[in-house]
């Protein structure tokens, strides 16, 4: 990729510093509209931003957790953890048990309820970002796709969290 320099009559390559910002900028805005949208349905709810965040790591986990796993991924204290899920345990939207092979241990993971609410909000979520792409003329579409394509095709990024990826595969099949 180049960028023409107002200044030159010669194409150069976007410095690591311009592509951040441009990132940034790009990132920051999509990243805005599509939150305030997805969010406005928590509104509604007896959903407050930590609760939400506990269904959210317990989705991206994928698994049931421990208490003590769950408040160290949401860097609350134990008790304030155990607080978050009381609440959600109460609203249906998370399941406390037993561990089977430790009875101290109380495992927590997502109802049925707890993965619609999830859904419901990465489903809006989805939705501004085909918004966004169903708005941009068909050659600025294309040289993001072939942007985003190599780069995730390539060893660039880390690996996909398993919830968009469980999501995205339910869709494609």
């Amino acid at each position: 990729m180049t960028i023409t320099d107002p200044d030159a009559s010669v194409d150069t390559a976007a410095s690591t510093e311009q592509t951040f910002d441009v990132l940034v900028e790009f990132l920051g805005r999509l990243m805005t509209t599509a939150e305030v949208d997805a969010l406005d349905s928590l509104f509604n709810t007896e959903i407050s931003f930590s609760h939400f965040r506990t269904l959210m790591v317990l989705a991206g986990r994928g698994r049931a957790l421990s208490v003590n796993e769950l408040g160290e991924a949401l860097h609350l204290s134990v008790a304030a953890t155990g607080r978050n899920v009381d609440k959600l345990v109460g609203l249906g939207l998370v399941d406390r048990r037993e561990d089977s092979h430790d009875r101290r241990i109380k495992r927590v993971s997502l109802t049925d309820e707890g993965h619609t609410v999830v859904n419901a909000h990465l489903d809006s979520k989805e939705e501004q970002f085909r918004h966004f792409v169903g708005r941009l003329p068909a050659e600025l579409r294309t040289n993001l796709y072939d942007a985003l394509h190599s780069i995730v095709s390539g060893d660039y990024l880390s690996e996909s969290d398993p919830v968009f990826v469980h999501r995205h595969h339910q869709k494609v099949d």
